[in-house]
């Protein structure tokens, strides 16, 4: 009786495990969303401006990507540094 219990249990938590990942998932947008484009498509380039306005979307919803100021260009312009985790 034991092992049917615990075979149960272990097929729910099987069952939920892909809910659980696509809830989380869902809030990140994807490139294609946010440029317009496949990022690496032919003839299709991201600016840097651009490229920043998406991670700084992605910063706060992601919990793998951390997005820091490192410091200033010679131009005067923000430089960022992506710290991205598994």
């Amino acid at each position: 009786m034991r092992k049917i219990i615990q075979l149960w249990f272990v097929l729910i938590v099987l069952e939920a495990l892909p809910v659980f990942a696509a809830d989380s998932q869902s809030e990140l947008p994807t490139p294609h969303s946010f440029f317009g484009f496949e990022p690496g498509a032919d003839r299709s380039l991201i600016d840097y401006e651009a490229l920043i306005a998406y991670l700084k979307k992605l910063d706060p919803v992601s919990s793998r990507m951390t997005l820091t100021e490192i410091g200033r260009s010679p131009m005067g312009r923000p430089m960022y540094a992506a710290f991205i985790s598994s």
